[in-house]
């Protein structure tokens, strides 16, 4: 709508170009509001919620790791890990929901 080409497909990801003359300053490839909620839809479903999945295996993981005295290496690993997707995760989820309030 805003003058993109779309050019193909690729591993979940579309791709488009725009020639550098038609360019305004910074354009970006949502036109509303109602499709970048879609894509950000897309996205959660897509990747957010198999990384809740690997999140939960490494704070079963992180359990074991403190619970079992052989594991003990590998604790300060596991935590530093699950801090990063915890924080990852409400950076993500503070904008989503923040966006998608303001959408509908």
């Amino acid at each position: 709508d805003c003058g993109w080409e779309y050019l193909t497909e690729f591993d979940g990801y579309n791709y488009f170009r725009k020639p550098a003359d038609k360019m305004q300053q910074e354009e970006e490839i949502f036109c509303d509001d109602i499709s970048r909620l879609d894509m950000m839809n897309r996205i959660f479903i897509g990747r957010v919620i198999p990384l809740i999945v690997i999140l939960c295996g490494l704070i079963w993981q992180l359990y074991i790791s403190a619970t079992d005295h052989s594991e003990r290496g590998w604790l300060p690993v596991f935590i530093v890990l699950v801090i990063i997707y915890i924080i990852t995760f409400l950076q993500f989820a503070v904008k989503y929901f923040a966006f998608r309030k303001k959408v509908k």
